[in-house]
């Protein structure tokens, strides 16, 4: 698995990805990350994990956040489902984006992003105000 730091350094090929924060590794990120693999077996495309090397919670509030992993042991064991791309990014980076640029610019166009896997309370973008429901528009 490659373990990439940066967006512009991944690949342009087309993928199934799963989008959270994976503190913990709980059976609901399981699932999500072996259906993420499933789907990119079946339909011939790279698998990627988008996670964030700090928490959201850690920047807008933190003194109330304590992490159940550290970094290096969040990508030892997310590393175990032998996805093919690990992409573990500062929230910084994004907090800002609308959802809609979110959506389009980085998932669509930045990560070719043709099957998305993700919760059923997944939120994105600026003040979580993407669903699931901005994502069936796209």
């Amino acid at each position: 698995m490659k373990i990439l730091n940066n967006l512009s350094d991944v690949s342009k090929n087309p993928k199934a990805i799963t989008v959270g924060n994976f503190d913990g590794v709980h059976k609901g990120h399981q699932a999500l990350i072996n259906k993420t693999k499933e789907i990119s077996t079946k339909n011939n495309v790279e698998s990627l994990i988008f996670t964030f090397n700090k928490l959201p919670k850690e920047i807008f509030s933190p003194d109330t956040v304590q992490r159940l992993y550290d970094n290096k042991i969040k990508e030892s064991i997310l590393s175990s489902y032998k996805i093919n791309t690990l992409l573990s990014i500062d929230f910084n980076e994004i907090k800002d984006y609308s959802a809609d640029f979110f959506c389009e610019e980085i998932l669509i166009k930045k990560l070719n992003a043709q099957y998305l896997i993700i919760g059923e309370n997944f939120k994105f973008g600026k003040d979580r105000s993407g669903d699931i429901e901005n994502l069936e528009k796209k």
